[in-house]
């Protein structure tokens, strides 16, 4: 069994089982297959599953980097490192360089 056809099992088996995400993905696979007719049993079972686009799309990832809350104060650091590790900007002997 290739990738592709795994994939396609599982998602049927997480369909079947109740999830409209997995529904969502058999639709739109169909629809790139050209298969309209698949296509769209899958999108209307994925909308009978409570599918919608603002629950089950991704969301996009924060904008900007952080550290785990509470990564830097708990780890056995020297005191330079753990600065280093919580502030936001880099320190002036390092932008100089």
């Amino acid at each position: 069994m290739d990738r592709c056809e795994s994939a396609l099992y599982w998602w049927r088996f997480a369909a079947g089982a109740g999830d409209p995400l997995a529904a969502h993905l058999l639709a739109a696979h169909h629809a790139g297959a050209d298969c309209v007719r698949d296509a769209r049993l899958w999108r209307t079972f994925a909308r009978m599953l409570g599918y919608t686009p603002d629950r089950h799309r991704p969301q996009p990832v924060q904008g900007r980097a952080t550290i785990a809350e509470g990564l830097a104060r708990q780890a056995p650091w020297n005191t330079e490192l753990r600065n280093f590790m919580t502030f936001e900007q880099l320190p002036d002997a390092l932008v100089r360089r």
